[in-house]
């Protein structure tokens, strides 16, 4: 019953949100870390290391494969929109992949000032 009441939850909870007004929104880390919680208590939180670590790793497994689905969606729309074909993949990829080994900072936080030319190519 609990799952099913949960499936109900997450398919309307953005539903709700927008009657209250209030942008709500629920992640699956979120609903697995719940459920852990509730297991955890249903036991007396008498795991072993191991089932521990199971835990830690799921979490994380869960956590990347949303984030790569997520970032790898908008990096699709984000180039269908721009209309990169396929032969221009490659050279942007590379260029990023300049771009992140000179400034990886940059892809975390903010520059303080606009990158000019000369400081991602040389003096070109």
């Amino acid at each position: 019953m609990g799952n099913i009441f949960l499936g109900f939850g997450l398919g309307f909870m953005m539903f709700f949100g927008h009657i209250f007004g209030i942008p709500l929104d629920i992640r699956h880390v979120t609903i697995s870390t719940g459920f852990f919680g509730f297991a955890a208590v249903a036991h007396g939180f008498a795991f072993t290391a191991g089932q521990w670590m199971y835990f830690a790793i799921g979490l994380m497994l869960i956590a990347a494969t949303n984030l790569l689905v997520s970032f790898s969606l908008a990096l699709y729309v984000a180039l269908k929109s721009r209309k990169v074909s396929g032969r221009q993949l490659i050279p942007l990829i590379k260029i990023s992949a300049r771009y992140f080994l000179k400034f990886p900072g940059d892809f975390f936080f903010p520059p303080l000032s606009e990158r000019q030319p000369k400081e991602l190519y040389g003096s070109k």
